[in-house]
């Protein structure tokens, strides 16, 4: 097995190697809107919330959290903006299951490294504050959970079922909704007065790039019926997530990340990296590592094959394979990870800060 597994591990890194060919991290890359934004802001004072035309789907309030990055050139940008996503991804795994041998697959998928090394650095931002506000949550720290509620926002879609599961699966007092609400407050309020100031016009301007967005996927079949098809998704997906977190607790939050993928806008891999914490909740279960490994390695194999078949975007489906790949979370298990607590006010021995 341990043969098995080294191989398996080979894979991934020539898979990697490969993508590193296919998405050379040179130049600024996806973060280019956002530290267009900040050079802009920086030299004149001023912005418009989508300079040069560009097609953005992110609101300006959160894209203001990277303004120092217009204090650097494209090299560094490039640079940093890389490992910034890799740091995020990685700190985000940690917390859904702590320990290198069960966030290796996720951190080596294919999707991460999309996500690496096209510096998708606002969909790392929203992972990792989903990630920190589930680990908040299973600790009662209400104000902190509220802040990753705050960073996870900038993936809207991604994160309502997720949002909404959480919600309707805590038992809350007013003390805690309402420090939730302060930390979520504390760091949207700013932004979004600071985003009024130079760009009054931002909200008219974010929705119209959210019009001409291109989408794929589930998400396309949905907005044939226009925002309401969107909108029912949206909801059918949160009623799911409710019944899994219901009974799953972090597992079914980790499948309510996973599902949302549906939702979102799957137009490149890099996309499925919400559906990473679920592949990390099945590997740390016992004897499933290696079907984990195998998982990975078949979403590259997939991507090599795409890649020779010059049909790279059909890869984007590595999101439903992560789904589908999360079933065995739905099951009960009595060799769930050791690290699983109550969640929520039910954990009478975690923190209320």
């Amino acid at each position: 097995m341990w043969l098995v597994r080294k191989a398996l591990v080979a894979v991934a890194i020539i898979g990697t190697a490969i993508a590193g060919l296919t998405w050379p991290p040179l130049g600024v890359g996806e973060f280019s809107g956002e530290w267009g934004i900040a050079r802009e802001l920086l030299s004149s004072g001023t912005v418009q919330s989508y300079p040069h035309g560009a097609v953005n789907a992110y609101p300006l309030p959160l894209e203001l959290l990277f303004v120092p990055s217009g204090l650097f050139g494209p090299t560094e940008v490039s640079i940093l903006g890389r490992v910034v996503t890799l740091v995020l991804i990685g700190a985000a795994l940690w917390m859904w299951s702590p320990g290198l041998k069960v966030i290796l697959p996720a951190l080596l998928s294919m999707p991460a490294m999309e996500a690496i090394f096209t510096d998708h650095v606002m969909s790392a931002v929203g992972l990792f504050g989903m990630s920190l506000a589930m680990w908040a949550w299973q600790r009662n720290r209400w104000f902190l959970c509220g802040i990753g509620l705050g960073f996870g926002s900038i993936r809207f879609v991604n994160a309502v079922p997720f949002v909404v599961a959480m919600i309707f699966c805590t038992r809350w007092s007013a003390v805690s909704l309402s420090r939730l609400v302060l930390g979520a407050v504390s760091l949207i309020a700013p932004l979004t007065i600071a985003a009024f100031w130079f760009d009054p016009n931002w909200p008219r301007e974010y929705l119209s790039n959210l019009s001409v967005y291109g989408v794929a996927g589930v998400a396309q079949v949905a907005m044939h019926w226009g925002s309401l098809g969107e909108i029912v998704l949206l909801a059918a997906l949160a009623v799911i997530s409710v019944i899994l977190v219901r009974f799953r607790s972090r597992d079914g939050l980790a499948i309510a990340l996973a599902l949302s993928v549906i939702a979102a806008p799957m137009q490149s891999p890099y996309a499925a990296i919400f559906g990473l914490p679920a592949l990390v909740r099945v590997a740390a279960r016992t004897g499933y590592l290696t079907a984990v490994w195998i998982v990975n390695d078949a979403i590259w194999l997939a991507f090599i094959g795409t890649v020779l078949m010059h049909a790279v975007y059909l890869a984007s489906a590595a999101g439903l394979l992560l789904l589908i790949a999360a079933y065995p979370l739905v099951r009960s298990s009595a060799t769930s990870p050791a690290d699983d607590r109550p969640v929520g006010p039910e954990a009478t021995t975690a923190g209320t800060a």
